[in-house]
This record gives C-alpha cells, structure tokens and sequence, in this order.
C-alpha cells in the first residue's frame, strides 16, 4: 500500500506523458508501474520512501482471476472479527 503526497500526482502525470511518449506504435505490453516511478525518484533523490512493517496478511488485486479470491479472504476476515462487516 501505498501513501502518497498530493504533490506527487503532478509527477505521476508528468512522468506518465513521458511514458507514452517512449511507446513504440502498436506496442500495448508495456505498464506503467508505480513501483518503477518511484524507485526512479528514490535513486534521483527526488523522492524518500518510509517503509512500515506489518504482520497482517496482504491481499492483491492485480489479475482477472483475483477478482474471486479477495472477496472471498475478506468475508474470512469479516467471519474472525477482524474488519467489520460494514466498513464505511
């Protein structure tokens, strides 16, 4: 998970024009991965990154066949008390 400033979308926005502008016609496989943005400030030293740790258990919505597996970890959790079931 990931918090940042308010500031950092204008450079979200800014390096993403930069993004397209490297595609090559046609190609539709490159990704425009936020891990990458940020590990170029950080060695630019544009940006700092404060790591906090837990133990809890991380849940990724990333791929088409997710979309299944989340919801159900989530009602577990809700089961054991751990999250409410309303949670807003």
């Amino acid at each position: 998970m990931w918090e940042l400033t308010p500031d950092f979308m204008d450079i979200l926005e800014g390096k993403f024009v930069e993004f397209l502008y490297s595609l090559e016609p046609g190609d539709i496989k490159p990704e425009y991965l936020l891990p990458t943005i940020i590990d170029g400030l950080i060695k630019t030293g544009t940006a700092k990154v404060k790591l906090l740790e837990t133990n809890n258990m991380w849940l990724g919505l990333t791929y088409k066949e997710d979309k299944q597996v989340v919801p159900d970890a989530i009602r577990k959790l809700v089961a054991k008390g751990m999250y409410k079931e309303k949670l807003l």
